[in-house]
């Protein structure tokens, strides 16, 4: 005999198509030619002949047409972020005792290559018995002449011949339509809608592979299943007949089978345009993200419905991404539902009806604890009224409010601010100077976008020595891809005093200390303040009681002169503004911060000559 190999991951298979398909051929053409792969999804009648009655058990975890993946279950109630990812399938359902193990590699037997009296076997054609023999004619059967596949046995070989032989004699003297067929080396009779659609896939050649058992009552009396190699196929009166194989089966086998809240499957896979794939069941579906990972299900109602409108059916377009874990019915308070996907949740309750929480409104909402927490269950999807500086969406505890888009690329402008921080320095700056909060954010991203250039510009150079204390220097230094330069205020012609996120605030430098004999900057410009030698002194002093405190990530907002937190264009203002009393201005630009770029250009800034 040889060995049948079974599809896997790594070996070529056939692919399950999205779309519907004719029903089988007939067992007369499958006895002239090899049944013909056809899609899937084809719509069959009901069985009419079983064999066995037993309860569900769990098939092993077959590979199909197209190996497709799963999502992690997830019922903890931790955020989910735009980078939740499904993960991947760490085993595969037990396999049942009525299914014999799937072969993993094509190993010919001795029995099988042993010469018989008409000379070599010709290898396994899947076909169908061209006059099988009624009873066993030793060196005159199939076998005799023809290869089969592990893990069949000669004697059961010969046995499915003479069983294909009665059948079709038992179909000659029928008037009924044959609903029957035996697949050799296979003793099994496959009937009905489950023939059917078996044939339709392709029969011996698709990828279930050959049969391992009859038709099998399910438990109730609600419909009928076969195992393949590779797999069952199930059928029932309301959804039809459909293969239900890897991912899919183990998900479906872990919540329950036909028994479970899904019932039976009324698709095949569905392949989606970004190569993932569902499959719809009376009462719900299972969606697989990528090949191996962890299938996921939600049942139809309310929530499915949500998630339908917002591109359920095609996950990949849909702002919320693939399910992460099987919808959660019964949340603590035995009100409410819950999904997780790749990039938010859907929240469900009698009284507030489903809705989408997506960043950055969930990890705010997460935080006060979920609908255990202050806010309760969501009313409405979000929403802004600001021009999408904030995000807002209402809550049954009252109006939760988050950074929008505008505050979250203010943050990005300013290296090491958090958009929660932005926006809560928006709405200081709006309270105290009587602005709206969308009129504070745009002009700061209107100042931000002046005073910030290329990500790596500037060429290493060595810091040139000041003419004296109360100077200034400019680098296009670079930060987090955001270049918004960087200043220093020389102290003495040997140091100067600088703020810096790397050393979390206010230091003083030694810029004699250097391989290449100093200290390199990037193309280094210098400045001296057009003001008295006593204000530049009263600047330095300024400067240096300011030593030791912290770092101000936000430049937009930063001309606050007596602070406990510092940037360094901040710093060398701060130093001339407050004790000039507002007499010596460094900001070139005017508005509600100072950049490193504004002292450049500052018309109190005279550069040193060339």
């Amino acid at each position: 005999m040889i060995a049948m190999l079974v599809a896997t991951g790594g070996g070529a298979v056939a692919t399950a198509q999205p779309s519907t398909a004719p029903t089988s051929s007939a067992p007369a053409a499958l006895q002239q030619q090899a049944p013909v792969a056809a899609d899937p999804c084809a719509t069959t009648t009901a069985p009419t002949t079983t064999t066995t009655t037993a309860p569900t058990t769990t098939p092993a975890a077959p590979t199909s047409c197209a190996e497709v993946p799963t999502l992690a279950p997830s019922t903890s109630q931790t955020p989910t972020t735009g980078t939740e990812a499904p993960s991947v399938a760490d085993a595969p359902a037990p396999a049942p005792s009525s299914t014999p193990p799937a072969a993993t590699s094509l190993t010919p037997s001795a029995e099988a290559t042993a010469p018989t009296p008409t000379g070599e076997r010709i290898p396994y054609t899947g076909l169908p018995t061209e006059n099988p023999n009624s009873t066993l004619i030793p060196g005159k059967m199939r076998s005799d002449r023809e290869e089969w596949p592990e893990p069949f046995t000669k004697e059961e070989a010969d046995q499915a011949e003479i069983g294909e032989a009665r059948l079709l004699a038992k179909q000659r003297t029928s008037r009924a339509a044959a609903t029957c067929q035996k697949y050799w080396p296979s003793n099994f009779d496959v009937c009905g809608a489950i023939r059917d659609k078996y044939n339709s896939l392709g029969g011996t050649f698709s990828f279930l592979l050959l049969p391992t058992s009859g038709n099998i009552v399910n438990p109730g009396n609600t419909g009928e299943r076969v195992t393949f190699m590779n797999g069952p196929i199930y059928w029932s009166a309301a959804g039809g007949a459909h293969p239900v194989v890897n991912s899919f089966l183990n998900r479906w086998g872990i919540l329950g089978y036909e028994g479970s809240y899904l019932k039976y499957p009324t698709t095949d896979e569905i392949v989606l345009p970004d190569g993932g794939r569902r499959q719809e069941f009376q009462d719900g579906a299972i969606y697989v993200a990528f090949q191996n990972a962890i299938g996921s299900a939600i049942q139809n109602g309310p929530l499915r419905d949500k998630y339908n409108s917002v591109g359920g059916l095609t996950p990949g377009s849909s702002p919320l991404g693939y399910l992460t874990g099987d919808h959660i019915r019964s949340l603590p308070d035995g009100q409410g539902q819950m999904a997780r996907f790749q990039n938010g949740v859907i929240y469900w309750s009698p009284a507030t009806g489903a809705w989408p929480i997506t960043e950055p409104v969930l990890t705010p909402w997460s935080q006060s604890g979920y609908e255990s927490g202050s806010y309760k269950y969501p009313t409405g999807q979000p929403y802004s009224t600001d021009g999408d500086v904030t995000i807002r969406q209402d809550f049954q505890g009252g109006p939760l409010i988050a950074p929008g888009p505008k505050v979250e690329q203010l943050a990005v402008l300013n290296p090491g601010a958090s958009a929660p921080d932005v926006l809560q320095e928006a709405q200081r700056l709006s309270a105290e100077l009587g602005r709206t909060l969308q009129d504070i954010v745009e002009a700061g991203l209107t100042e931000a976008a002046e005073g910030v250039g290329n990500a790596n510009p500037g060429v290493d150079t060595l810091l040139p020595t000041p003419r004296g204390p109360g100077d200034f220097f400019f680098s296009a230094s670079a930060t987090a891809r955001v270049n918004h330069g960087h200043n220093g205020l020389f102290i003495t012609l040997t140091h100067s005093i600088e703020a810096n996120q790397a050393t979390d605030g206010v230091y003083i430098i030694d810029n004699t200390i250097g391989s290449n004999g100093g200290r390199m900057m990037k193309s280094p410009e210098m400045f001296w303040v057009n003001t008295s030698s006593a204000m530049r002194q009263q600047a330095v002093d300024f400067a240096l009681t300011k030593v030791g405190a912290g770092y101000n990530p936000q430049f937009w907002s930063n001309k606050v002169v007596d602070a406990v937190a510092y940037n360094c264009s901040q710093l060398v203002w701060a130093a001339y503004y407050g004790p000039s009393q507002g007499a010596v201005d460094l900001d070139a630009g005017g508005g509600l911060g100072v950049w490193p770029v504004d002292l450049k250009y500052s018309n109190l800034a005279v550069p040193y000559p060339a």
